[in-house]
């Protein structure tokens, strides 16, 4: 089949590594085998009766993996979003076993043309496929066996599901447009709000009451427990030589810059002032940028092979891991204190390191082996030490205090001045007066809201501070006439007051309709399917339906590097 599409192909090799969308951290294979311990008598599980093979689950893993970097442009490994996801690769590769089992049952068959069609799709016109998968795919163990493979899987789970899905594409034409109009029926809003910021000059500080306050509310200001780090630091700066050789070994560079400039709008290609650039000015600075991914690149290799390295070493004590960086030419750096939340403020890195770093609770085993990416480059860390949360002393926080204090006396100023309203609102409102002229008369400022509807996803006429899906659930649970009660929102609180309903725009819905079914009938259809999945799922002897799993995705801290895992199949 793949012979077939190069023989299609009309593209230029004028692409090369750096202008494909990669993932920086190339040097990990992550690939394990399954059931390694107690082979003999390991159950990988049975699916109809047919026990699991480990070759079956590996193909499976890594299958998984490549889904995910298809649509997120990262490996799970390597992305953040697969731990806030509690996404988990072996549990997702035997739901995709489960999947393949009923493709089987069906006796689905896909075509080589659907595959192509789908590589062609997944690629792009201008992207050969040996480029992606020598550049790409090879890197994280997967093969271009793996891929074909894979096109073949995925075109015919795509088929399962429109048909296990199929009665949900049978939503009848009154029903979806009477949800169009549930959906898009707008109301005419007036509201009321109050902010924290127009009470704190009513708040007055006077010392004992100060100290009170703070007393009282102590743990709002204990310093939680801290660690430090001593860490090596590969930023991608030590690397720009490196890739400049490879720079230099690009023959056809300038023609790849020329179609990466083309490949964009002119005018995308700005200054920090915002001013538009030059065509020059525009091709060095996606070289510059190409440059830094590549240096980027080279330090994330360089820095797997120092942990790689000190994993083998006999002491993983935080003493050895700064022993060994100064034995190899690198200087071990020690961290400011930080916690587990806000992380290290003297490092550009995201909060998987202060995670990783507080995971780390022997001082045996007090390396993390398992680089962690910054803005400039990888850390490669161990756990220096631990701090004890503890309660500052007042004189050093007095401003903090009185700041916080004078913001819970005027949240309290917000809430009587809010319930002195309601009172008024409720009473005037039963009188027949009028929303506007009772705020007006309470010396408070009446707002008239753009019209909204329960599919208005952004609204400019709100103030800052009012989260637009509360609000939504407030404003259609009135009816014309009345008034919402008090609603506290991030910055004080409001009234709604819905004047009245506005009638739908039947041309409008005649043009959006069409679209809105299809939307409607593809949603009801990947509901039905996942409904009908869920109860293969239960019916099935899987290893994930025996136990809760234990972990994500990601490597836990101070476990080996994931490139010393056994080789895939």
């Amino acid at each position: 089949m793949f012979g077939t599409i190069r023989k299609h192909q009309t593209w230029l090799w004028v692409v090369i590594i750096f202008f494909i969308v990669i993932s920086f951290v190339i040097y990990f294979s992550p690939d394990a085998k399954f059931g390694r311990g107690g082979r003999g008598n390991y159950s990988l599980g049975t699916i109809n009766g047919r026990p699991i093979t480990e070759l079956e689950l590996s193909q499976a893993y890594r299958e998984t993996r490549l889904l995910y970097f298809l649509n997120f442009q990262k490996w799970p490994e390597n992305d953040e979003r697969a731990r806030q996801m509690d996404f988990d690769v072996q549990t997702q590769a035997y739901l995709r076993l489960l999947r393949l089992a009923k493709v089987k049952e069906e006796k689905i068959r896909v075509s080589d043309e659907t595959v192509g069609a789908l590589a062609t799709r997944l690629l792009g016109p201008k992207t050969p496929l040996d480029a992606f998968v020598k550049e790409i795919l090879q890197p994280h163990g997967i093969s271009e066996a793996d891929f074909e493979r894979f096109l073949r899987h995925d075109a015919a789970i795509q088929q399962l599901g429109a048909v296990a899905g199929l009665s949900g594409k049978l939503t009848p034409p009154r029903e979806i447009e009477s949800g169009y109009r549930e959906e898009h029926e707008e109301v005419a809003l007036e509201g009321v709000f109050f902010s924290v910021s127009n009470y704190l000059a009513g708040v007055t500080v006077k010392d004992a009451d100060l100290r009170t306050w703070y007393t009282n509310n102590m743990a709002l200001f204990r310093v939680p427990e801290r660690a430090r780090v001593s860490y090596v630091d590969f930023n991608h700066t030590n690397f720009l030589a490196d890739a400049d050789k490879e720079f230099l070994k690009v023959t056809n560079l300038n023609m790849a810059l020329e179609q990466a400039y083309l490949k964009q709008d002119p005018s995308s290609f700005k200054d920090e002032t915002g001013k538009v650039l030059s065509k020059e000015a525009a091709l060095q600075k996606i070289k510059d940028g190409e440059r830094n991914k590549l240096a980027m690149m080279f330090a994330a290799r360089k820095a797997n092979e120092f942990a790689s390295r000190l994993y083998d070493e006999k002491s993983h004590q935080v003493e050895a891991f700064e022993k060994f960086a100064a034995s190899n030419g690198w200087t071990a750096r020690v961290s400011e204190p930080f916690d587990e939340v806000d992380g290290p403020s003297d490092l550009k890195v995201s909060e998987t390191l202060a995670r990783a770093a507080f995971a780390l609770t022997n001082k045996d085993e007090a390396i993390s082996f398992q680089p962690a990416e910054g803005e400039e480059g990888f850390y490669v860390f161990a756990l220096k030490d631990r701090l004890p949360s503890s309660n500052p002393d007042f004189a050093s926080i007095s401003n903090k205090v009185v700041e916080r204090y004078r913001y819970s006396e005027a949240q309290k100023l917000v809430r009587q001045a809010a319930l002195t309203f309601q009172t008024t609102l409720t009473n005037g409102l039963a009188q027949g007066k009028a929303f506007t002229a009772l705020a007006t008369e309470a010396s408070l400022k009446p707002v008239s809201l753009p019209p909204i509807s329960r599919a208005t996803r952004e609204s400019p006429g709100l103030p800052r501070n009012v989260y637009l899906p509360q609000l939504k659930n407030v404003a259609f649970s009135l009816q014309p006439g009345k008034a919402s009660p008090y609603i506290p929102s991030i910055d004080g609180g409001y009234f709604l007051y819905m004047r009245s309903k506005l009638p739908l725009d039947e041309t409008r819905m005649k043009t959006d309709l069409p679209e809105y079914a299809a939307a409607v009938r593809a949603q009801r259809q990947n509901e039905a399917y996942g409904m009908w999945f869920e109860a293969q799922k239960r019916g099935a002897d899987l290893p994930i339906n025996r136990a809760p799993r234990q972990g994500g995705g990601a490597a836990p801290a101070g476990k080996a590097p994931v490139g010393k895992a056994p080789a895939s199949k």
